[in-house]
């Protein structure tokens, strides 16, 4: 069931630019609605490539003030269906109020400037919407092909560094974790902590017990305070609630934000931000 803030990539490059004006140039040089039809074959390739072009600033306007005014809104680590439908919605009107400037501007039809609009925006948004949604729809295939070809590569380095003797500055015996008033609340060794996560001005503690069954320590404290204890090198930051043990990382999983780290223990899928793809590469390769 489609969900409007399910998590959705967002994908923005020169496709998405250029595919949805070749499209407008062909509908108009082709099929010539609008009453194109009774103007000559050159004209109507230059009108036709008017609003080519006209449509693909429209999108690359609409991306860059939405960017600009709404910079929450727009992270790509917190894209949804929802804004992604909102966004298509944008650029559409965008694109029928530009080309509705053009019909009045150069007197292209003799109707009234209502009967204008309302044919602009049917026609538009008719052909629009075939072109765009099969665009976005092979966006998201290639981008989780590719998302889930790099996590297999990730898993691989991670397999054959998993067995790697650690370095003598990484050994420490145990980790003390501090709630805010000093107190310690959890006293363990490093290798037996799976991830963190966290949970309003608390933090949850994933670890093994002597017996390595999984159990939960509730801290309070910040995440970050709790992260200055890890050692850095085997510790990784992967989302603003969690932080994995490296050591305790199963596989990389591609999904449709970017990627999730499977833990060995739990089997839990912990999301990584996008902003953090790189890092983990690095990360990985240093374990």
């Amino acid at each position: 069931m489609l969900t409007f803030i399910k998590p959705h990539p967002f994908i923005f490059n020169y496709k998405s630019v250029v595919i949805p004006g070749i499209v407008t140039f062909l509908i108009i040089s082709i099929f010539a609605p609008f009453g194109f039809r009774e103007l000559t074959t050159g004209h109507r390739l230059f009108f036709g490539l008017g609003l080519g072009l006209l449509s693909s600033l429209a999108i690359v306007a609409v991306v860059a003030v939405a960017r600009k005014l709404l910079p929450d809104w727009m992270r790509e680590d917190q894209w949804t269906v929802g804004k992604e439908i909102v966004l298509f919605l944008s650029v559409v009107t965008t694109i029928c109020l530009l080309i509705f400037c053009c019909f009045v501007f150069f007197d292209l039809s003799s109707g009234s400037p209502r009967t204008i609009f309302k044919l602009v925006v049917l026609y538009t948004t008719l052909l629009s919407a075939v072109p765009i949604t099969i665009l976005v729809l092979y966006e998201q295939y290639s981008f989780q092909k590719q998302s889930a070809k790099q996590a297999m590569e990730l898993t691989k380095k991670l397999n054959q560094v998993k067995t790697a003797p650690l370095e003598a500055q990484e050994t420490i015996d145990h980790v003390l974790f501090e709630a805010e008033n000093g107190k310690i609340e959890l006293q363990i060794a490093w290798d037996k902590i799976l991830y963190l996560k966290a949970d309003g001005n608390y933090v949850n503690v994933f670890y093994l017990n002597q017996r390595n069954e999984v159990q939960k320590k509730l801290i309070r404290n910040r995440l970050k305070e709790l992260l200055e204890t890890l050692p850095a090198s085997l510790f990784f930051h992967a989302h603003k609630s969690y932080v994995i043990n490296g050591k305790q990382i199963e596989r990389v999983e591609g999904n449709a934000r970017n990627y999730e780290l499977v833990v060995h223990a739990t089997g839990d899928h912990l999301p990584v931000s996008r902003s953090k793809s790189n890092e983990l590469t690095i990360f990985l390769k240093s374990l």
